[in-house]
């Protein structure tokens, strides 16, 4: 505690305790947890969770941590599903917009590679909606992946 008390006096910042969570590794003795959560007031999280867009894991990399990642970019898709693009049009889109979205994750962390072809198959799909007999407007999440 005495450490986070000096952060505050040195930064000027207040650590807010209630949306603070103390993360342990899962062979951390029950007796252990316990004593901090109660010396530090400070809830317990447990692994995996996201931070500022990364998934924050211990262990081997896994397709399901960056489920977050390729909901995004299918959610973005979404919204342009209905729209009458080019191809020129989609390009675009895809060039600059989808493909953005992942790069600061992708800078952070190496994700599997089943992601990186999971998100080439979501670009392609969408670049040749209509014109290879795929309806854009029944698209489904599951098709996808």
């Amino acid at each position: 505690m005495k450490v986070l008390i000096d952060y505050e006096v040195v930064s000027g910042q207040m650590i807010n305790l209630d949306k603070s969570l103390v993360y342990l590794h899962g062979k951390v003795p029950i007796g252990v947890c316990n004593l901090i959560k109660r010396i530090t007031g400070i809830k317990q999280g447990s692994f995996s969770f996201t931070y500022l867009g990364c998934p924050i894991f211990y262990g081997r990399k896994n397709k399901t941590h960056f489920e977050v990642l390729i909901k995004k970019v299918i959610k973005r898709l979404s919204c342009w599903q209905n729209m009458l693009l080019s191809f020129g049009g989609r390009y675009v889109l895809i060039a600059h917009v989808l493909q953005s979205m992942p790069i600061y994750v992708l800078s952070a962390m190496n994700p599997p590679e089943g992601v990186i072809k999971q998100l080439h198959r979501i670009f392609v799909k969408f670049y040749w909606a209509n014109t290879a007999g795929i309806d854009r407007n029944t698209w489904k999440e599951e098709d996808i992946i």
